[in-house]
């Protein structure tokens, strides 16, 4: 009995580290996660969505730009100003961060897809001032040349899944809550 219990609390947490995004020497460990939210329909999925980048973009250091397809697709671009920092050479580097994200909705369930992720940096570096895509198909730009990971390397594999996962859990988050007040009457 003891195994048994054991097996489903390991298959419940692989299953669960499955949904969550890592970045590192392959890239980015998935480029979709499918969220399933099975109370509500296409429609107040997409309209949840909406409300929830409205709201929390509005008073913040996120710019939005969002285009709407339809009803079944919501496509925005994010900002985080100085989101990912590391140190050379005795000096703190920052970067600015602007994402793009594109969500799709059916019935009980919307995908979260990440479509691009750039960075730019900040200072007196005239030549890092340009926006440059960080590659999430493979991560051969994280290592130095001695197959180390460089310290850029280390803070944007811990940085760019730290930033796609807290967006996720957020909307999750925003849309399973609107699904308990619903369960709870009508108030």
């Amino acid at each position: 009995m003891k195994k048994i219990t054991l097996f489903f609390l390991l298959v419940s947490f692989i299953s669960y580290s499955q949904e969550q995004f890592t970045y590192g020497g392959n890239g980015l460990n998935k480029m979709f996660v499918v969220n399933k939210v099975e109370k509500l329909t296409q429609q107040q999925l997409f309209d949840k969505a909406l409300t929830w980048i409205n709201s929390n973009y509005q008073n913040s250091d996120i710019a939005i730009q969002k285009e709407v397809e339809g009803n079944n697709k919501i496509t925005f671009t994010g900002f985080k100003k100085n989101y990912i920092n590391f140190s050379a050479i005795g000096n703190q580097i920052f970067f600015n961060v602007r994402y793009t994200i594109a969500l799709a909705f059916k019935e009980g369930r919307y995908k979260f897809d990440v479509i691009k992720i750039e960075k730019k940096a900040q200072g007196h570096n005239q030549k890092g001032r340009e926006w440059s895509v960080i590659p999430l198909h493979t991560g051969s730009k994280l290592y130095g040349k001695n197959g180390k990971l460089t310290p850029l390397g280390k803070a944007q594999t811990v940085k760019i899944p730290k930033l796609l996962n807290e967006l996720n859990e957020g909307l999750l988050n925003h849309v399973k809550a609107v699904v308990k007040v619903k369960d709870n009457g009508d108030w």
